[in-house]
């Protein structure tokens, strides 16, 4: 099995995207209600069913065919859905047949609004709805209630939440209710972001690897003035880094979990990040690198792609990534990950949530909406999790019989990753489903994943925790935050790269932190700190 495949055609966008941190505090006296009317919703309480064609458990779930209409999302290499095998499979299994509508990934966010705007509603979507989207629908009663479905036809799901109420609460909106289901994905590897070193560059120059910012300092000169790739030039880089690592920096070197330009203290208080020590050192620390070009001068330029030349060039020191791919196939074995550096006696990197939300909805429309659960249940189960991830048994994974589990033989003339998009929409697109550490533990691992789930256990999940709750925001909340969030977000930016850059002086701190308190970053931390309160109260 490759767990590349995940981090490239799924995992990194979830947990970049990851990280795109959103969810939801409970609030268990609306569950089952309608917050508009006060209601019970038949949908969501799910009275007793009568359909004798429909059956609570195993399979088939129906006896007699019934036809779905769904919406889903196709990622890049994906086939249209009616053509993915793990729908074809589960078809049979099932009994319901998916009349698919494909929404390409390039042009989803206008494919759903206009769905949304029609008369013409399907029974379910599949699409990686936004936080928006589902705040919107669902109180306006497109989208269905489903805890009280989930509570009567989902026993993967109610165990899941059993074990594991911190993924409910993240799926609670503020009024009560579960509109969605997520992808949850417990890769250790795909919940931190690890830093490389070059190992074979510090052998050479009789270097450990750096505990601290001062350490990792010497280390960085020691790669530029050493020559440690060996070609008599001076071309190394001793960090390479692009713009979008600047946070990863940040808390990876001064244990500064920065989020959205707030800061969480210690005493659960919420703080603009630049009010915070931490970040005009660390500012002041990433200018003394560029000046001395022990960081990547095309820094805020570079692309994924210019940094991985740079890599196979065997031009890094060190760098971020999910995996060690930067490096190169011919070179990642030379780097290995190390820890967040030590500041003030604590260490911290960025835990993103494994829940994702928004991968199945159900509408009003839906006249099957038990049988529509029970669907989407099955691939929260393990036998599920393993088709969704690569495809129908025997042909996508198999079964060993030591009791491991892993993909299945990849045709001739395919890489592991086109076979994954050509068999499921786990794969680049939007699947429900529950990737379990437990069935990580049972997955067949080949050696390079094995170094980066070790990797990433050992030296980041001990320090690494969230900088946000994964919590959903109320309508209100998120227009603020978006009245005042992208000029703050592009003033910051810019002051960074002068900072760093050299092009404004730290005497302008103080200015700096007066410009953000007129463009309101007050307010901004007050909703912040509205949303962390319920989260911690809920």
């Amino acid at each position: 099995m490759s767990s590349k495949v995940r981090w490239y055609t799924g995992l990194v966008a979830t947990a970049v995207g990851l990280a795109a941190i959103t969810g939801c505090a409970a609030n268990s006296n609306n569950e089952g209600k309608n917050v508009n009317t006060g209601a019970t919703s038949t949908a969501s309480a799910s009275q007793n069913v009568n359909d004798s064609n429909f059956n609570d458990s195993g399979f088939p779930i129906v006896n007699d065919k019934i036809t779905i209409k769904m919406v889903g999302l196709q990622g890049a290499g994906n086939p249209p859905l009616d053509q993915m095998p793990v729908y074809q499979e589960y078809e049979k299994m099932t009994n319901i047949h998916i009349d698919w509508t494909s929404i390409p990934a390039e042009n989803a966010e206008e494919k759903k609004s206009l769905i949304f705007a029609s008369n013409n509603l399907p029974d379910a979507f599949t699409v990686g709805l936004s936080d928006q989207e589902v705040l919107a629908n669902g109180n306006n009663g497109t989208l269905i209630p489903l805890e009280g479905l989930i509570d009567k036809y989902a026993p993967n799901l109610k165990k899941l939440f059993e074990e594991h109420p911190e993924y409910r609460k993240q799926l609670v909106t503020p009024e009560g209710h579960i509109y969605t289901l997520p992808h949850i994905n417990e890769f250790s590897s795909a919940e931190t972001v690890l830093m490389w070193i070059n190992q074979d560059w510090l052998d050479k120059l009789h270097l450990k690897a750096p505990q601290n910012k001062d350490e990792l300092y010497a280390a960085l000169k020691a790669f530029k003035e050493g020559d440690p790739n060996g070609n008599g030039k001076p071309d190394e880089i001793p960090f390479s880094l692009t713009k979008d690592d600047m946070d990863l920096f940040i808390a990876n070197v001064f244990g500064l979990l920065k989020y959205k330009n707030i800061v969480i203290g210690d005493d659960g208080k919420i703080i603009p990040a630049a009010m915070d020590p931490r970040y005009k050192e660390a500012l002041q620390y990433l200018n003394k690198l560029y000046t001395e070009k022990l960081i990547d001068p095309e820094m805020f330029s570079l692309t994924s792609s210019q940094q991985n030349a740079k890599g196979a060039n065997g031009q890094l020191g060190a760098y971020f990534h999910w995996s060690i791919i930067t490096a190169g196939a011919e070179l990642e074995k030379q780097y290995v990950a190390f820890a967040p550096m030590e500041y003030n006696g604590k260490r911290a990197t960025y835990l993103y949530s494994p829940l994702d939300r928004g991968h199945f909805a159900i509408t009003k429309e839906a006249k099957h909406p038990e049988a529509l659960i029970r669907w989407a249940d099955y691939f929260f189960s393990a036998e599920g999790t393993k088709m969704a991830e690569f495809g129908p048994k025997g042909t996508g994974y198999i079964d060993n019989e030591d009791g491991t589990w892993e993909q299945a033989s990849v045709p001739d003339g395919m890489t592991s990753v086109d076979f994954r998009l050509s068999m499921t929409p786990s794969a680049g697109g939007s699947m429900p489903y529950y990737y379990s550490s437990s069935l990580l533990d049972t997955s067949k691992l080949n050696d390079y994943d094995k170094k980066v789930v070790k990797s990433a256990t050992d030296y980041n999940m001990p320090y690494a925790k969230p900088a946000f709750p994964n919590a959903y925001m109320t309508e209100d909340e998120q227009k603020k935050v978006a009245a005042i969030q992208t000029d703050i977000a592009n003033y910051v930016t810019q002051m960074e790269v002068k900072f760093i850059m050299g092009a404004a002086s730290f005497d302008q701190w103080d200015k700096f932190v007066d410009t953000l308190k007129k463009m309101q970053i007050d307010e901004l931390v007050n909703v912040y700190q509205t949303v962390y309160d319920r989260y911690q109260n809920s």
